[in-house]
């Protein structure tokens, strides 16, 4: 084992994990069994796309290549980063890929043992297998995961553990349950109440909650269904558990296209077809989430534009205004 000192800080966590895990399973009288990777040398680069795949679940090879394979101008090498991933597949044991994704190209995932050398917890468990369909949405909400990560490098105040990318369902929470609800639950029954389905979440220094909600140019959802979505999210602003936790939310949507955007920004205030009846809202609930919408770029950069603020409100000490989300629609 080489000395501490002279390891990465992944390799240092993933070390403490395995130890975790073998003094989990002393204590139950087990023997350890030995983890093994045939015979890959592992780098520093490649224990970072493994903690990317941990945070997201899934990237493509070009999104990767963005990520940690760039030309000395600062453009992705996605042939260097395909000839890598293969290798890490081929010769190790922590990677598995698949190529049924229409428009993806090849699409890379932790394999379980990867999974959990990368977990954070030996309760974490390993997700389950997504559909095509499913999974190729997922790859393109991580389009803003690649983009933010790009832009928050070397950001000055801002550390890689100062922000979370929560993907989904981790990021999906429960709302409106009555407190009579919450106290006749039983074991193992359904939570109740209504679902807010983020495609994925951003926090920033445990002040600041992102919800993104990916529109895809496949997808081709009618005005009315983003109208409604959008309202979901203004119905958890009212609601008591949003009430309960003291940090800002705001929604953002990446959109590939512009009409998209627009129908989002229609409702960012009243629904254009319903009434707060309709939409099981009671004329008390007068708060809007604030929400913004633009191609996935400007939305990473809303995001970077936050984390900055931050950042130098820490560092001063000095209160620093909340902005306003600009929407981004027009410029697409």
């Amino acid at each position: 084992m080489r000395k501490p000192e002279n390891m990465t800080r992944e390799e240092l966590l993933m070390t403490r994990t395995r130890i975790d895990e073998i003094l989990a399973m002393m204590e139950r009288g087990l023997k350890p069994k030995p983890t093994r990777s045939r015979g890959v040398r592992h780098q520093p680069r490649d224990w970072r796309l493994y903690h990317h795949l941990h945070r997201t679940r899934a990237l493509s090879t070009g999104q990767l290549a963005k990520l940690e394979f760039s030309d000395e101008h600062g453009g992705p090498r996605e042939g260097t980063a395909r000839s890598r991933l293969y290798v890490l597949m081929k010769e190790g044991s922590y990677l598995k890929n698949r190529t049924d994704l229409k428009g993806v190209g090849t699409a890379w995932e932790l394999s379980r043992e990867g999974f959990r050398v990368m977990r954070q917890s030996p309760s974490e468990g390993y997700p389950a297998t997504l559909d095509a369909g499913r999974a190729k949405h997922l790859i393109a909400t991580n389009d803003v995961y690649v983009e933010l990560v790009q832009m928050l490098r070397g950001l000055p105040g801002v550390e890689d553990a100062d922000w979370r990318w929560v993907p989904e369902p981790l990021c999906h929470r429960r709302y409106d349950v009555t407190l009579e609800a919450r106290r006749e639950r039983r074991p193992g029954a359904a939570p109740g109440g209504r679902l807010l389905k983020p495609d994925a979440e951003v926090v920033l220094f445990e002040e600041v909650v992102f919800f993104i909600e990916r529109q895809t140019a496949w997808a081709k959802k009618r005005p009315e269904a983003l109208h409604d979505k959008v309202f979901g999210y203004h119905r958890y602003e009212n609601s008591a558990e949003r009430r309960s936790d003291p940090r800002r939310t705001l929604h953002l949507w990446p959109c590939d296209l512009e009409r998209d955007g627009l129908a989002v920004l229609e409702a960012a205030e009243k629904h254009p077809e319903k009434t707060l009846q309709d939409l099981r809202m009671d004329e008390r609930d007068t708060k809007r989430m604030p929400l913004g919408a633009g191609l996935p770029w400007c939305v990473a950069r809303e995001i970077r534009d936050e984390a900055a603020e931050l950042s130098q409100h820490r560092a001063t000490g000095k209160l620093v205004g909340m902005r306003k989300i600009v929407p981004q629609a027009s410029r697409q």
